[in-house]
């Protein structure tokens, strides 16, 4: 990993000064309930789920995880992508899932490059 120079990074276009929060959401924050909103209206889309990707995360931590199993009763496929293997006993990871162990910023393009067409990473 290299670093990255404060200056480099995005910072607020108004006071230039302030940095940008990247549109993550941090171990112990809740997430924001306009989201969840979203995330629950397409659950519930009567089309059903085809697939669930879920990337860099453990799949153990609530309310995320809890998509795994609701996404299944609607029919999905699950596809994790994470650094690290899971965890046997915490993961919810099933026989018919699929898991792909590294980078997500190297594999997602990958697996989605027949839908994005190739996306060149940055050196």
């Amino acid at each position: 990993m290299r670093d990255v120079a404060e200056d480099d990074l995005p910072h607020c276009p108004e006071c230039r000064t302030a940095l940008l929060r990247p549109g993550v959401v941090w171990f112990g924050e809740s997430l924001p309930g306009r989201m969840l909103d979203r995330v629950h209206a397409w659950m519930d889309d009567k089309r059903g789920v085809d697939l669930l990707i879920v990337i860099g995360t453990s799949a153990s931590v609530y309310p995320a995880a809890g998509y795994i199993q609701s996404a299944r009763e609607r029919g999905a496929k699950v596809a994790i992508v994470n650094l690290e293997e899971p965890d046997q006993e915490a993961s919810q990871l099933q026989d018919d899932d699929w898991f792909f162990q590294g980078d997500a910023a190297v594999l997602v393009p990958m697996m989605l490059e027949s839908v994005t067409g190739k996306i060149e990473l940055p050196s």
